[in-house]
């Protein structure tokens, strides 16, 4: 399989920010809420958490190294197996708490197709149904990214790509949705969204910027 270099760089910013958690605050309270929930809601010798470890330790092993192709390929086609294994688990009704189901949801996420993108997005909303915090991020993440591989535009804002030698979140419509609405879901409101641009951009390196997208 050839990839190009900037495929290349999209790969390698895909994996690198994929591995996850939400990038907002919370307050004290809500946090030890937050821990106290997901140490219930925890089961770590279940086989769709090991895939989920398995996934973020492999992506953390990567740091900011250049990718061969055959690299990409091997390291695409364990994604795959882990999606497949997670999809057996999920359709044999193995998910069963709200951190199930956001483990499922990551390794889906990682997926290739829109149809991956969309069941990332809905085992995301029934993880926050079971009550897992982190489904909420995740929620909006999955949305943007279908959105954005059916040529859509985003609408939270989690995603971003390389366009003229700066990283932007276009296509993006931030209107649709509210800042109220953004911080239930613990997506950055727009002025923040605004201000990590502006970081990315002025961090940025002279060759044009990898994307959030593959």
């Amino acid at each position: 399989m050839f990839m190009s270099s900037t495929m290349r760089n999209f790969f390698t910013a895909r994996i690198l920010l994929l591995v996850v958690l939400p990038c907002t605050a919370a307050s004290p309270a809500a946090a030890q809420n937050d821990r106290s929930a997901q140490k219930k809601d925890t089961n770590a010798s279940s086989e769709i958490h090991q895939l989920f470890v398995a996934d973020q330790d492999e992506r953390r092993s990567w740091g900011s190294k250049t990718f061969t192709d055959e690299e990409i390929k091997q390291a695409e086609e364990r994604d795959a197996k882990r999606r497949e294994r997670a999809k057996q688990i999920y359709l044999s009704g193995g998910l069963k708490t709200g951190r199930d189901y956001y483990d499922a949801a990551l390794l889906f996420q990682h997926g290739d197709q829109p149809d991956d993108y969309l069941l990332a997005h809905v085992l995301a909303t029934v993880g926050i149904a079971k009550g897992n915090t982190d489904c909420r991020w995740m929620a909006a993440a999955t949305l943007d990214r279908f959105l954005q591989s059916l040529k859509q535009k985003q609408v939270f804002g989690t995603q971003f790509i390389g366009q003229d030698n700066r990283y932007t979140y276009e296509p993006y419509d931030a209107t649709l949705l509210t800042d109220d609405v953004r911080k239930a879901m613990d997506v950055p409101v727009l002025a923040q969204q605004q201000k990590d641009l502006d970081d990315m951009n002025k961090n940025a390196p002279p060759e044009k910027p990898a994307s959030s997208e593959k």
